[in-house]
């Protein structure tokens, strides 16, 4: 029996160094966030900016946080202060468009990400800063006098003096400073910060910069930075003792997470589950009511692993079994229709469908295929058949839900891993087969178009503006791996791809766990504005942790 966890990659994926996804040139404009009114807040960056392999000084200058001027200025500024060997300058013109005026900063502006219907400027300023592992932010203001304010962490790298000029200490904990640095605080990394007032014009200006970019001590971002590791064993370790151990309620992010628990055992690594502890997980789940919702079904691909267990018993592997085939038969007794298509019952208005309701069916044609015949194939192709007429949009991409045409990031996710779990296991020859390889192949290749810089993909696929989120970028990576190893998609093609998505996958996991921009769980919602606006959560979290050992385990094999 095929098993799609086994992935033969070539080595040459993940020993592609940073270097070759590294090209110098000018500045190319990239996306920061988005005001409440919907207009994008516009950036400029070198390409260095986004190569974590850079040693250089990553420096952010941002205008129009205290008045519309020095919007004006920066622009200026970024015409004539060009990045060297020891920085890398980004620019932020005006951090405000909607507004002559800056915003006061409160208290909600610095949690529940990217919520804020007040700031969310702010927000998104701190959240690209963090994200790029920036050294210094620097924030200019139009003054009569220059002056100098920072927060903590950049005087105590600078001092109090620099360019003769006295440094104040940012004290109140809510100027835009200390603000910046305890928001950052939430992405599990530190920034420095300041504050120039000044009217001198841009060779003023230019002199800060070139100090700042001499700087031989270590940012608070660039320490941060260097406790993260870029060993794909290392980070896998970490994530075997913090996700995939327990399953009180069956579902999907449990069941990833065990799933690749499993899979690290079959390599070797003695940090994982043993098969005796998996059986413990699951024993509880193989009897009883039958789910209710597609989590719980999704939450049976954790059974497929003890099919595949050789040193577990017979009679469990075959309760396994058993439970897998009553779980997909829900096709056939609750099922739903569109167009003419049947469908797993539950979440069937969703994308994230393809993903709950589709694997558990291909699993049970494999248990079935030699004795029963096609019967759970052809339910597997009529069920992602339905799906891609509901939700597949023209340009291949999918709408979360038929309320609203938003092409949500994990919703994405969830399309692109279920149909390449799907295809991974079903026979090439039953009917259907290459409609729902097309429809995959055409959603992969629209998905690549729209990875940033950083190798991530983002809450709203196609509004770079959105945040770069988690889930959906382990998520379109471990589906583009597993379409090369059925053959549906070219290595080559998608080298480049995975390379970025490994670096954006490593860049946000702290040694504790900690994973940045996490959209937190989402039903359908009814506009545009509701997917930005949903909270990105910052920290520990078991959805992330399981996508994040999944992608990684898929990498090592």
């Amino acid at each position: 029996m095929q098993h799609f966890f086994k992935l033969a990659v070539s080595v040459i994926l993940i020993t592609v160094t940073c270097s070759e996804i590294r090209a110098a040139g000018p500045l190319r404009k990239t996306a920061i966030g988005v005001t409440r009114s919907g207009r994008p807040i516009v950036g400029w960056a070198n390409e260095d900016y986004f190569d974590l392999d850079f040693q250089g000084q990553r420096i952010l200058v941002v205008g129009g946080v205290y008045d519309a001027s020095s919007a004006v200025q920066v622009k200026q500024l970024s015409q004539n202060i060009q990045s060297t060997d020891n920085r890398s300058v980004a620019f932020i013109p005006d951090l405000y468009p909607d507004s002559d005026q800056g915003r006061v900063i409160n208290e909600a502006d610095l949690s529940n990400f990217y919520k804020s219907t007040n700031n969310p400027e702010f927000q998104y300023l701190v959240g690209w800063a963090a994200y790029h592992f920036t050294d210094c932010v620097v924030l200019l203001r139009l003054s009569d006098d220059e002056s100098v304010v920072a927060n903590n962490a950049f005087v105590k790298r600078f001092g109090r003096s620099i360019l003769t000029t006295d440094i104040q200490v940012s004290a109140e904990p809510l100027q835009y400073c200390n603000a910046i640095a305890q928001a950052s605080a939430k992405y599990g990394i530190g920034l420095d910060v300041m504050q120039l007032s000044n009217k001198l014009g841009t060779s003023r200006l230019q002199m800060w910069i070139d100090s700042i970019s001499a700087a031989t001590t270590k940012s608070s971002a660039r320490l941060d930075f260097q406790k993260r590791s870029s060993d794909i064993g290392s980070v896998v370790d970490q994530l075997l003792v913090a996700y995939g151990r327990s399953m009180k309620n069956i579902s999907y992010i449990p069941a990833l997470a065990i799933m690749a628990q499993y899979q690290q055992r079959q390599l070797g690594n003695e940090k994982s589950l043993t098969n005796a502890a998996l059986k413990k997980l699951l024993a509880p789940h193989v009897r009883g009511p039958l789910p209710k919702n597609g989590s719980a079904v999704a939450g049976h691909l954790a059974l497929f692993t003890a099919m595949n267990a050789t040193t577990l018993d017979r009679e469990f592997q075959r309760d396994c079994q058993q439970r897998i085939l009553d779980v997909a038969n829900l096709f056939f007794s609750e099922q739903s229709q569109y167009r003419g298509h049947a469908m797993m019952p539950f979440h069937n208005e969703m994308s994230d469908a393809v993903f709950m309701g589709g694997p558990i069916l291909a699993i049970a044609d494999s248990i079935t295929r030699e004795d029963d015949g096609p019967k759970y194939a052809k339910a597997t192709i009529s069920h992602l058949q339905a799906c891609a007429l509901m939700n597949q949009l023209d340009n291949g991409l999918y709408q979360h839900s038929p309320l609203d045409p938003t092409a949500w990031g994990r919703g994405n996710g969830f399309a692109a891993l279920g149909a390449s779990i799907c295809l991974s296991l079903l026979s090439p020859e039953i009917e259907g087969y290459e409609q729902v390889q097309r429809n995959f192949i055409r959603q992969i290749n629209e998905l690549v178009k729209h990875q940033d810089a950083t190798g991530s993909w983002h809450q709203v696929v196609d509004h770079p503006e959105s945040y770069p989120e988690f889930t959906s970028t382990c998520m379109i990576a471990s589906a583009i791996l597993l379409g090369i190893k059925t053959g549906v998609l070219q290595r080559d093609d998608y080298r480049h791809v995975i390379v970025q998505a490994q670096q954006a996958t490593l860049r946000r996991i702290a040694p504790n766990g900690f994973i940045n921009a996490v959209c937190t769980g989402t039903g359908k919602q009814k506009n545009l504005r509701a997917y930005l606006d949903r909270e990105a959560i910052q920290g520990r979290n078991d959805r992330a942790g399981a996508m994040a050992l999944l992608f990684l385990t898929l990498l090592q094999q």
